[in-house]
């Protein structure tokens, strides 16, 4: 498989949650705007902070099936660089019965820039089957949790500095153009976020 391109200035954070009997549930999101490679401690913090604010702002909105194990920090500038890890088991504590594994909290992002597919969109294991309003829909309730819990999110990674991770900020990368692959990834700023009142799926969690 040809590896992905270096993408300059740019911190991959990578979510892996066990939801049911699937332990590989993974959502990713970038943070760019970086000057220069990150110290690895620096990286580590980062990292650990994702875990952490989650833990504090969103776990509360995944039920017990869905099990936060490890984030992931990368940074994507440089193809050598060292690769991170926070880890623990942290269940979600939201009562209200168990959705269906293919049945997510769809979450799109905003950019500037108008593209064939660019409509970048976080798939996430969230809201039990109380949150549901009907079969299209999240209730009110649910919708205005998520966006507190996720703009609370959100801040605190964008507010973070140290030493050489600072002026990050919530970003979309595309690597690919036109059928290919880009020499030479593009970097947006994402500049809202919201979870979309109706319910995504992603129908390969069904298939641990």
């Amino acid at each position: 498989m040809t590896p992905l391109p270096p993408v300059a200035g740019t911190v991959k954070i990578q979510f892996s949650w066990s939801y049911g009997t699937d332990a590989n549930v993974m959502t990713h999101m970038f943070f760019a705007g970086l000057a220069a490679s990150p110290a690895t401690a620096d990286l580590q913090s980062f990292t650990n902070l994702a875990r952490s604010s989650w833990v504090t702002n969103m776990l509360s909105l995944q039920t017990p099936n869905v099990t936060l194990r490890t984030v992931y920090g990368t940074y994507l500038g440089d193809l050598t660089s060292a690769q991170v890890t926070a880890t623990g088991s942290n269940a979600g504590t939201r009562t209200g019965g168990t959705l269906a594994a293919s049945q997510c909290a769809l979450v799109n992002l905003k950019i500037n820039r108008r593209y064939r597919g660019g409509h970048p969109r976080l798939y996430i294991p969230a809201g039990a089957q109380t949150d549901v309003l009907d079969p299209q829909h999240w209730s009110s309730g649910f919708l205005t949790a998520f966006a507190t819990g996720w703009n609370a999110w959100v801040a605190a990674m964008n507010g973070f500095t140290s030493a050489s991770l600072q002026a990050q900020y919530f970003a979309n990368v595309s690597y690919y153009h036109a059928g290919g692959l880009r020499a030479t990834p593009v970097t947006d700023a994402v500049t809202t976020s919201a979870l979309n009142p109706i319910p995504g799926t992603q129908r390969r969690r069904l298939r641990p």
